[in-house]
């Protein structure tokens, strides 16, 4: 018997919203900024969550830079980071394409943390998110359609490799 996987597809793992417009206005990220603006809702995320991914003594201060990263990146656009919006999501891959340099795959580093942040907020009653911006920038297309397809191109590796192990 196979172990069930999520789709390949981005607006398969959505839920209701598939792209911000159909959000309600009274549910948009926009209305909860001043409520939670001196919240450290990203140090809750890691704390509780993203640091028990690693096992390495570096892993905290990567996922803290990459916090620092997108942190900084919003105040430039006077947004804050816990309430993006689809657009802020491919404007920072595309700022880490361009003004950075990186890769697909190491922007894809960068984006999966704020993939999971998303996730993570959307499992939380404690904050009102009821989408994940990340999903509906990579289902736009653009520099996070691109990451999206090298995520999907890992997953079909990993797959492919926990499908040989189990029939050796």
């Amino acid at each position: 018997m196979s172990r069930p996987t999520k789709s390949l597809n981005p607006i398969l793992r959505m839920g209701v919203y598939k792209d911000i417009s159909e959000v309600p206005e009274k549910r948009r990220f926009i209305n909860f900024v001043e409520e939670y603006q001196y919240m450290d809702i990203w140090g809750s995320f890691c704390q509780k969550y993203e640091y028990s991914k690693g096992n390495y003594d570096q892993f905290e201060q990567i996922i803290n830079k990459i916090g620092n990263c997108w942190q900084d990146f919003m105040n430039s656009r006077q947004h804050h980071y816990a309430f993006a919006a689809p657009d802020d999501i491919e404007a920072w891959c595309v700022e880490l394409r361009q003004a950075r340099e990186m890769s697909t795959r190491q922007i894809h580093d960068h984006w999966l943390r704020l993939y999971r942040f998303y996730d993570w907020l959307l499992w939380h009653v404690d904050y009102p998110h009821t989408y994940n911006p990340s999903l509906m920038a990579a289902a736009n297309g653009g520099v996070a359609g691109d990451v999206w397809e090298c995520k999907v191109e890992r997953t079909r590796e990993a797959r492919e490799r926990y499908r040989n192990k189990n029939n050796e």
